[in-house]
């Protein structure tokens, strides 16, 4: 079970008409204040709107889960503090006081975050939170984690109200799988992974069919990757330096450059590049090198798809929209000598843009080396020697405003009798400015930890 839609279609316009946008509970409305007085929940217990589950176990008035979803806010707001995000700002009073309002009542959604003006100046702006009351009679640690994810908005939004659906939701799912841990909640994020992961040629800012959630991984990827170009324990306080360049003007990839320039020092087209090449190793293929075991581990036996080539020439077909991926595999065939990638876009527009990575994997399909570069400024280069026994995988990441494919030739060193490798003359074997290589060691892949 994962949350959808739980922002407005239009959010600027939501912002503008704030204060119009809060449920009218009807009669005999309740309200429950969180011990730490940062929320106000308001619910009813009859009619369509009412708790599903009423039970009060120690006799107070209150129905236990009206509890438990204040604790669950109490407890995920000092998690995301924890991780280095800012405090929740409170509003302006609109639901009676300056807590973040709660409404718990019959909504089309799991839950739904709207921007409400704050009580303080120096962010965008607060929220104020509905949750379906259908998740009052379940498993409470779905309830808390549907809260978690909510809230995680109200964050978001002290930084801006204006980038892309993608971002909001790919960021607030990283945390609010985190918050919580059930067999129903692991199931929900192995089929996030799974959405994500068969589905490299649809383009990254989709909003269809879930896949703005499934993007939560963009979000380990951005806090694991170390400088070396291997996985490493996760730095939340990355993605919130990210959030803080997403205050800035343009549209989200303007800002996405910034903070890629400020984590990676390359534009964000090259970081999803790179994101898409790790995808290879996501789940079912993990070889220990690059996503982290915990947090947000993933138990799907899913692989992103890699078509299988023949020969030494590929080709990738022009894909509709911007960041998409395509991957494939060519066998060594024995041969342990170094390799080169040379592409080439075809029928380019104006603006088109394309990325490739050539990655080495031995027999085991665990990384040996990898390259990246922009299509254009010059070949990629793995140098021997590699794994006979394993393969090369290719991503082409189109990245540019106008579609283009591309043809790729892949080329073998020349063995000298001597043992000494000599690469071919040809100007595509020329290192290009701004190509980076990673020379990566060899991890010992771990065995794989049985799941309960």
């Amino acid at each position: 079970m994962t949350p959808t839609d739980c922002l407005p279609d239009d959010l600027p316009a939501a912002l503008v008409q704030r204060a119009a946008s809060r449920p009218d509970l009807g009669d005999g409305v309740y309200t429950l204040d969180s011990a730490d007085g940062r929320f106000r929940l308001h619910y009813t217990v009859e009619g369509p709107d009412a708790l599903r589950a009423l039970d009060d176990n120690n006799g107070d008035g209150v129905p236990d889960v009206a509890v438990e979803i204040l604790s669950g806010l109490e407890r995920a707001r000092g998690v995301f503090q924890s991780w280095g995000w800012p405090d929740v700002v409170g509003d302006d009073g609109g639901g009676g006081t300056d807590a973040i309002d709660v409404y718990v009542h019959e909504i089309d959604g799991n839950g739904f975050a709207y921007p409400t003006t704050p009580n303080d100046a120096r962010v965008a702006s607060t929220c104020h939170i509905a949750l379906n009351n259908d998740l009052t009679d379940g498993d409470a640690a779905i309830l808390r984690s549907v809260a978690g994810h909510e809230l995680h908005h109200c964050l978001q939004f002290g930084y801006s109200v204006d980038v892309h659906s993608w971002l909001y939701e790919s960021t607030a799912t990283w945390a609010q799988y985190r918050l919580e841990d059930s067999e129903a909640l692991s199931l929900a994020l192995d089929a996030l992974y799974i959405i994500r992961l068969l589905s490299p040629d649809d383009p990254v800012a989709t909003t269809d069919g879930r896949f703005e959630y499934a993007g939560f991984f963009f979000w380990k990827y951005w806090t694991e990757r170390r400088a070396d170009g291997l996985g490493g324990p996760a730095d939340d306080s990355l993605a919130v330096a990210a959030w803080e360049d997403l205050r800035g003007d343009g549209g989200w990839i303007v800002r996405m450059d910034e903070a890629s320039d400020v984590r990676f020092g390359q534009p964000f087209a090259a970081t999803y590049a790179e994101w898409s090449a790790w995808n290879l190793f996501a789940c079912a293929r993990d070889d220990g090198q690059h996503y982290a075991a915990s947090p947000l581990p993933c138990g799907a036996d899913a692989e992103a798809p890699i078509v299988e080539a023949t020969g030494p020439e590929l080709s990738f077909e022009a894909l509709e929209g911007r960041f998409t991926t395509q991957a494939a595999s060519v066998p060594m065939g024995g041969d342990d000598a170094g390799v080169s990638l040379d592409c080439a876009l075809t029928d380019p527009g104006e603006d088109s843009e394309a990325w490739v990575t050539l990655t080495a994997v031995d027999a085991d399909g665990a990384l040996i080396a990898r390259a990246l570069g922009q299509v254009g400024e010059g070949a990629l280069s793995l140098p021997g020697p590699l794994d006979g026994g394993g393969a090369l995988w290719v991503t082409y990441s189109g990245t540019g405003k106008d579609e283009a494919g591309a043809a790729c030739v892949i080329e073998r060193e020349v063995i000298k009798e001597r043992g000494c490798a000599i690469s071919p003359s040809a100007p595509g074997w020329l290192w290009a400015a701004g190509v980076l290589s990673f020379a990566l060691r060899r991890r010992p892949r771990q065995p794989a930890t049985p799941r309960s």
